[in-house]
């Protein structure tokens, strides 16, 4: 029996299989053309309280997608999205957002 498809891929190895950028990888989920997700503890977004596997927008942490890779290795979210929502929630508390690092993002596979 073989394993099943693999669910996730990291930035760092998406980006060696396919021979580009991590910012290149972050430029694609900004258009759409692929999501970046990552896995948050309890956290509350007005009234309702999510954890788990969330959507980001790179956009959102831009200084760590830089080419130069110069830029920081960890930023603080202050919205996200459920894989079922299709509205965006700001993070209400804890007030500062969630820390991630690079090597917490992942791409769907």
């Amino acid at each position: 029996m073989g394993l099943p498809q693999r669910v996730f891929y990291s930035v760092y190895e998406a980006a060696a299989r396919w021979g580009c950028t991590i910012s290149d990888i972050a430029g694609w989920a900004a258009m759409g053309t692929l999501r970046i997700v990552t896995g948050i503890p309890p956290v509350a977004c007005g009234d309702a309280r999510i954890a788990g596997l969330v959507r980001i927008e790179p956009m959102d942490i831009l200084p760590m997608f830089r080419r130069s890779e110069a830029g920081p290795r960890e930023a603080q979210l202050r919205r996200v999205q459920p894989l079922e929502a299709q509205d965006w929630l700001y993070i209400t508390a804890p007030e500062e957002g969630v820390a991630v690092s690079l090597g917490d993002l992942m791409i769907l596979g």
